[in-house]
């Protein structure tokens, strides 16, 4: 299994102090923009776009955890394609 990549000095409006990570598969292609996760003080977790973080989505730890296991089962596969 992969660790995620630390995003150092990466910031999200709203979420200062919030420390963000990257999937390590995000540099395959040499692509440097990709998705950011941070877990908040109040335990929500924070999806941010490296291309634009002045907006984020929050979730609970629930929610990503069903969204996590849905995208592990194949089930959002047919919008890559």
């Amino acid at each position: 299994m992969s660790e995620a990549t630390p995003l150092p000095g990466f910031a999200v409006s709203g979420f200062w102090g919030t420390e963000f990570v990257k999937s390590s598969y995000s540099h395959l292609d040499d692509e440097v923009e990709c998705v950011a996760l941070g877990k908040t003080e109040d335990g929500l977790i924070v999806l941010a776009d490296t291309k634009d973080p002045s907006k984020a989505l929050t979730f609970t730890p629930g929610e990503i955890t069903r969204l996590f296991e849905g995208a592990a089962a194949g089930e959002f596969a047919h919008l890559l394609s």
